[in-house]
């Protein structure tokens, strides 16, 4: 898998030691958004570039001055969907990263809030010193200068979040972020590739999902608006009915949680989705006919 972009942008969940836990998003975006939200964001790459392995890596500046990059991963088998994002640059940016983190932060400011690392690796690369962390059970790892000064930070993958579901969704988390009345609410609500459905209109993030769930006034009518999911669930005739759905991806069966509204004008169903350790709404579909939000 592609590794060690650091080199070339430079010159051009559990509990561990209480570290922080394994993290689904950094830089605005989400392990599992489509690679075309960070082409939307940023416009031009900086770095594009398929492996020999046939990784998809893919860099954009996130900042001019300080100069920061962010870096996307893509595997072979699906080079749409994101499973690695890095923010590497200058350390005097104090870029912000997760759980307090910041660009520039030296090592004992790193261990105290991330925990104490699994490997501790200092490296040369073109005659350049550097030091990397990797931590136990954690999808983060990050590196510093030769100064001791955090110059990147990468999630991969799911490691650390649990697998398997404890328990079956339910709907207290979504009416919980629907109560809050603020898009913000939705991140961890929201699966990275969610889809609502409105008839023939499909809403989906297009940009960094922290964007969208800042600046989206479609999404957010649909959501909280009039006629929208808030409404719905609100209403007397809002009767659950959970279900399990079964469909084949990629050669293996992947089971998601199905609630169906058979009484209510306004809604159809939601599709529940586990991933990162929790369940997420990875569908909604209104009836035809509604409009929420006009």
């Amino acid at each position: 898998m592609a590794r060690g972009w650091l080199a070339l942008l430079m010159a051009g969940v559990m509990v561990q030691a209480q570290g922080a836990s394994s993290q689904i998003g950094l830089g605005g975006f989400q392990l599992g958004q489509y690679l075309r939200t960070a082409d939307a964001t940023y416009k031009l790459p900086r770095l594009e570039r398929t492996q020999e392995d046939g990784w998809l890596v893919k860099a954009f500046t996130a900042s001019l001055v300080p100069e920061v990059n962010i870096v996307f991963q893509c595997p072979p088998g699906d080079p749409r969907q994101i499973v690695s994002i890095q923010v590497a640059g200058d350390p005097a940016s104090g870029f912000s990263l997760v759980s307090g983190l910041r660009l520039g932060m030296d090592e004992k400011a790193v261990v105290a809030i991330l925990g104490r690392p699994k490997e501790r690796k200092a490296y040369q690369d073109e005659g350049v010193d550097y030091l990397r962390l990797d931590f136990e059970n954690r999808n983060y790892s990050c590196e510093f200068d030769g100064k001791g000064r955090l110059i990147s930070f990468m999630l991969f993958g799911y490691t650390g979040f649990p697998e398997q579901p404890s328990d079956m969704p339910s709907l207290s988390g979504l009416k919980a972020a629907l109560k809050a009345g603020e898009l913000s609410a939705f991140w961890e609500i929201l699966a990275p590739d969610f889809e609502i459905y409105l008839g023939r209109d499909l809403i989906s993030y297009q940009k960094a999902a922290a964007l969208e769930l800042k600046e989206n006034g479609r999404l957010k009518d649909v959501l909280l608006g009039p006629g929208g999911l808030k409404e719905a669930l609100e209403r007397k005739d809002a009767n659950e009915d959970f279900q399990m759905r079964f469909s084949e991806e990629k050669g293996q069966v992947k089971g998601y949680s199905v609630c169906k509204f058979p009484n209510s004008p306004l809604l159809k169903e939601i599709v529940f989705t586990f991933l990162a350790g929790k369940w997420r709404i990875y569908k909604i579909a209104f009836r035809e006919q509604t409009s929420p939000g006009k």
